[in-house]
């Protein structure tokens, strides 16, 4: 039986997990600015907010179909990492710098709801940027290292990986979850509609070869095992 190797359910998954993350960093944030009169910040309404919204969307285009490059994967998540990053400082320079925290000793401060309240977004912040930096560097590893090579075979062209002598530096293989996750979801249509191949900008051009000779994409994103 042949199992779609598709990467689109991937990164549904971490869009789901980062919208599920940015909408708990919100809600901190909220609580934060109405109980505990925490500062207005742009910067973090701006973050938590964006992300809660581009995630949101990213999902739908993806579930109707849409399909994402590695080179736009990497921006966006890479761009939200960075951002979360630099709110979780903000958040702690922000309690650091209160002038009621000031005075307190260290275990005063560390019961304080203010603090409390700064610290838990900077907890929750730290974690969304952990799972958007994984996200970027898993799309930038597939992006270096899916190379597609030309193979003339007769009067087919086909489109294949290129397979490096050294295993360390061959395509990662990702599934949904795991790897028997991802084979048993593949037996469901609903599953499988939601897969699509992540279309590249050479793959596009290759498509579009003109002459007698076919080109064929080949069906499966991983390099075969030895």
């Amino acid at each position: 039986m042949h199992y779609s190797t598709s990467k689109k359910p991937i990164w549904l998954l971490f869009k789901v997990v980062e919208l599920i993350m940015s909408i708990a960093c919100s809600y901190t944030h909220i609580q934060c600015f109405d109980r505990e009169s925490f500062p207005h910040i742009f910067l973090l309404c701006g973050t938590f907010g964006g992300s809660t919204i581009a995630c949101s969307l990213a999902i739908v285009g993806l579930i109707l179909a849409e399909r994402p490059t590695l080179r736009l994967e990497a921006m966006i998540s890479g761009l939200y990492g960075v951002l979360h990053l630099i709110t979780v400082y903000v958040s702690m320079y922000v309690a650091e710098k209160d002038k009621h925290l000031c005075f307190l000793l260290s275990l005063e401060e560390k019961q304080h709801q203010y603090f409390v309240c700064c610290r838990r977004t900077a907890i929750l912040a730290l974690y969304t940027a952990a799972i958007y930096i994984m996200h970027c560097t898993l799309a930038v590893d597939l992006k270096l290292s899916h190379v597609m090579v030309t193979v003339v075979d007769g009067n087919v062209v086909h489109l294949q990986l290129r397979k490096h002598k050294q295993r360390s530096k061959r395509p990662l293989k990702l599934y949904f979850i795991s790897m028997g996750a991802d084979h048993y979801l593949n037996k469901f249509a609903c599953y499988r509609s939601i897969s699509s191949n992540i279309i590249e900008d050479k793959q596009r051009r290759g498509s579009k070869v003109s002459g007698t000779l076919t080109v064929y994409m080949s069906e499966s994103s991983e390099p075969e095992e030895d």
